[in-house]
């Protein structure tokens, strides 16, 4: 009898540790998703300001060189 009892303790402490391990699985799956897309909206809002200073940079550059070229005809 008591090594009955003793392999139902050991079950269910094994069910347990397995309904642990799959709720921290869960739980990890469901932060690495949120994470991601945080991430993803955080890449996606740099790559954009990203691109606004290279637009920015690249009319001044325009600027610059309608300056120099202006100069140049006129000298």
């Amino acid at each position: 009898m008591v090594v009955i009892e003793v392999m139902v303790v050991m079950i269910g402490k094994m069910v347990m540790v397995v309904v642990m391990v799959v709720v921290i699985t869960m739980v990890l799956l469901m932060f690495t998703v949120v994470v991601m897309e945080v991430m993803f909206k955080v890449i996606v809002v740099v790559i954009m300001m990203v691109i606004v200073m290279m637009v920015v940079k690249g009319a001044m550059l325009v600027v610059m060189v309608m300056e120099v070229v202006g100069v140049i005809i006129v000298v």
